[in-house]
């Protein structure tokens, strides 16, 4: 059997922006910009309170408008909903940076670690 298909960012970030998920991230965070760099990467702001929470922002500005800035690897990204409790880890270790309030990563993390059981393959 094949291994699964690699999550890109944008998997991710859909995943996370998802309506199943959005009542939880509206009560855990606000606007947080993606800086992803590698394969797939770009710049993504995600707002739970918008009724488009996930918007792809490459050259607009609404990145660094973000009160909480990531900037993450590709292949780090699906850790946040493959494995979000390893989310403090991997700001501890620098594989993920954060501008501003690191406590929204934190709170989204512990709001998709506290979703279903069944989380995407990485």
């Amino acid at each position: 059997m094949p291994p699964p298909p690699r999550l890109t960012p944008a998997d991710v970030l859909g995943l996370l922006a998802t309506p199943f998920k959005g009542q939880r991230l509206r009560q855990a965070t606000a606007a947080i910009g993606f800086k992803v760099h590698g394969k797939n990467g770009g710049e993504w702001v995600l707002d739970p309170t918008q009724s488009e929470p996930l918007v792809y922002a490459e050259g607009t500005g609404a990145f660094a408008r973000c009160p909480t800035r990531v900037y993450v690897f590709a292949d780090v990204m699906p850790a946040l909903v493959t494995a979000p409790e390893l989310v403090p880890h991997l700001l501890e270790t620098g594989e993920i940076v954060v501008e501003g309030d690191r406590a929204a990563l934190v709170g989204l993390a512990q709001a998709i670690d506290a979703g279903p059981s069944q989380r995407p393959s990485r």
